[in-house]
C-alpha cells in the first residue's frame, strides 16, 4: 500500500489520475442518487421501478462501451498523447 501511494506521489500522471478518479466518482455517485430520487418519483409502484433501473442498467454497459470504441479513439486521434501530457505538466 504504501509504495503505490509513493507511485502516486511521485509520478505526475498518475497523480492527475488519482485527483481525478476522485472526483469523477464523487460526481458520478452524486448524479446516480439524482437519477435515482427522479426515477422514484416518476415510478411509485416499486415493481415498475425496479424493471426500468435493471433496463437501464442493462443498457449502460454496451453504452459505455460504444462511447469508449468510438469517443476514446477519434479524441486520440484528435489530440496526441504528447499533447496531453504537455497539458499535464502545464497544470503541474
Amino acid at each position: 500500500m504504501k509504495k503505490g501511494l509513493d507511485f502516486v506521489q511521485n509520478v505526475p500522471a498518475y497523480r492527475f489520475l488519482a485527483l481525478i478518479m476522485l472526483l469523477m466518482g464523487f460526481c458520478l455517485n452524486t448524479i446516480q442518487y439524482q437519477f435515482l430520487v427522479d426515477v422514484a418519483t416518476t415510478y411509485t409502484d416499486p415493481g415498475q421501478l425496479q424493471a426500468f433501473y435493471g433496463i437501464f442498467k442493462l443498457a449502460s454497459v454496451p453504452v459505455m462501451l460504444l462511447v469508449q470504441s468510438t469517443v476514446t479513439p477519434w479524441l486520440l486521434q484528435h489530440t496526441s498523447f504528447k499533447t496531453i501530457f504537455a497539458w499535464m505538466r502545464r497544470c503541474r
